[in-house]
């Protein structure tokens, strides 16, 4: 009875996960609950691995092979761009973060700000508070939009060409150096078809910039919350071939952790995450090898 009972488990959640990953895959543009289901596929490798294992230890091979194929698919079409450990920086160009508009607790930001040293700081939902702390230690934003959530600063060492405070369908904080554009987007949460709508637009928008740098053979690096991951066809057919980073940024260490938050860009860079500096998202330490 109790074999039968483990039987019923593993086939269920595997038979779970398959059809959760399909239905998000297949129908993600037609409804908003498939939008949302499509951020988790690593979840769904997960609960596959560990329901095909229980059904390979019971021997009922056909069920495990099926759970082998969907995984080697998963991994190959979408798993494998996405990296889920961190690299290496010899030095931080640009610390990125979303510091959580309700944070009020900054202290580790500014510590990891002072022992990193960035020569740009880029925040989002980035509050008063955050800006007072930093004031605190003497840097003062070169851009800064308020919005609440939607909020955008930066902070550069560096001596700017030009500053451009940017306005597309969601604001942007764009600062300009001689030989690079630096861009700090964030988009809306996936919640509902309105703000889905007004991400696609974002989108749109931003690979019009895109495309404008390029046939312009100006550098460029974006950084953000786009609140999509590259296992969104929306994301990934308008900034697949840019993405270099796909780190698990938001809600690390939890079952709900996405690789939201991306550096976006056609420059040569390497990248790695930082640890939990109090926000639910995890800063994107940048460094440009160019």
């Amino acid at each position: 009875m109790k074999r039968k009972f483990f039987y019923w488990i593993f086939f269920i959640g595997l038979l779970v996960a398959i059809l959760l990953s399909l239905f998000s895959i297949i129908f993600e543009k037609l409804f908003v609950l498939a939008h949302l289901l499509v951020h988790f596929q690593l979840q769904y490798f997960v609960v596959a691995l560990v329901c095909t294992l229980g059904l390979l230890a019971m021997k009922k091979w056909y069920l495990a092979s099926s759970g082998g194929i969907f995984m080697l698919l998963l991994y190959i079409l979408l798993l494998h761009p996405i990296q889920l450990f961190a690299g290496e920086v010899e030095r931080v160009d640009i610390f990125y973060m979303n510091s959580h508009y309700s944070n009020e607790d900054m202290q580790p930001i500014i510590e990891a700000i002072e022992e990193y040293s960035p020569k740009t700081i880029a925040l989002v939902e980035s509050n008063p508070l955050i800006v007072e702390s930093l004031a605190d230690i003497g840097l003062e934003p070169s851009v800064n939009h308020r919005s609440y959530a939607s909020s955008c600063t930066v902070y550069t060492s560096n001596e700017l060409s030009s500053m451009v405070e940017g306005q597309t369908h969601l604001p942007l904080c764009i600062v300009s150096y001689d030989d690079y554009d630096l861009i700090t987007v964030h988009a809306h949460r996936p919640l509902g078809k309105a703000n889905i709508k007004e991400n696609v637009e974002f989108f749109d928008q931003l690979v019009a910039i895109i495309e404008d740098y390029e046939e312009a053979g100006r550098k460029f690096i974006i950084v953000g919350d786009f609140n999509a991951t590259r296992y969104s066809s929306y994301f990934r057919s308008r900034f697949g071939k840019y993405v270099v980073t796909n780190l698990y940024s938001w809600m690390v260490n939890t079952p709900f952790a996405l690789p939201i938050d991306h550096v976006i860009t056609n420059m040569d860079v390497d990248f790695v995450r930082s640890g939990n500096l109090g926000s639910d998202h995890r800063a994107l330490l940048v460094q440009i090898n160019e």
